[in-house]
């Protein structure tokens, strides 16, 4: 019996051993691949919020500089405005080297249209400047620099709303990733349990039906049956005290 009982605990160490590992080594495959895709997001996500950041900050250090008569002032926000652009060039080619949907790709081709156009017209600002005509200055300005830039700050917002979008699609696939792991931890827990009543039925079987014929014969030699033929293939103790 000793033999048994330890066997069917050892076999239900084993097989729950197992099926953890099992379960654990799915819940890591399941959740390596939405939880990058939710970084990859994020940091899309980031870089594009900068860009779009710096973008507003150079419109407005350029009509400001456009517009304003004093000479130093002039150099000033274009200086300040040539750095921002130079940083925004920078976050423009690591945008471009992570896209990975060709939603991400069309969208990044229409925002770098859109600013193409407005460098365009940027180059045009020292030779409006230079005419000193405020009426060819506020001109310029209004139809033409104003509607490019609210162009590209559109297509960069619209680029914005795509990444959080697929953000929140790469977070909604993790929770649902993570819901089938825990059905499959129910699953493996609902199978150990099984195993464990299968293997304690058969372990109480093998104590309980040897003992019912040991109980069967004593009770027939006390009332004076005393040609028992007892037939048992055990091999433990039972089969012993059978003998």
């Amino acid at each position: 019996v000793a033999p048994k009982l330890w066997g069917t605990i050892m076999g239900l160490l084993i097989v729950m051993l197992a099926a953890a590992a099992f379960n654990q080594n799915r819940a890591s495959l399941a959740m390596i691949t939405p939880h990058e895709a939710v970084e990859r997001n994020e940091a899309a996500i980031t870089q594009a919020l900068r860009w779009q950041g710096l973008t507003e900050v150079v419109i407005e250090r350029t009509t400001a500089a456009i517009n304003v008569p004093d000479e130093a002032a002039y150099k000033v926000l274009g200086e300040r405005s040539a750095t921002n652009s130079a940083n925004i060039t920078e976050i423009q080619q690591a945008v471009r080297e992570n896209l990975v949907t060709d939603s991400d790709k069309q969208a990044y081709e229409k925002v770098a249209q859109a600013r193409a156009t407005a460098v365009a017209l940027l180059k045009q600002v020292p030779q409006v400047k230079a005419t000193g005509d405020s009426a060819a200055i506020l001109k310029f300005t209004q139809e033409q620099f104003t509607p490019a830039a609210n162009q590209l700050l559109s297509a960069l917002s619209e680029f914005v709303k795509l990444q959080e979008k697929e953000r929140d699609e790469a977070v909604e696939v993790m929770h649902e990733s993570r819901r089938k792991v825990a059905i499959m931890g129910l699953i493996a827990a609902a199978f150990l349990l099984a195993v464990a009543v299968g293997l304690t039925l058969m372990l109480i079987r093998s104590v309980v039906h040897p003992l019912q014929q040991t109980i069967a014969v004593a009770k027939a030699i006390s009332e004076g049956a005393l040609t028992q033929n007892l037939h048992t293939h055990r091999h433990d103790e039972y089969g012993d005290l059978l003998k």
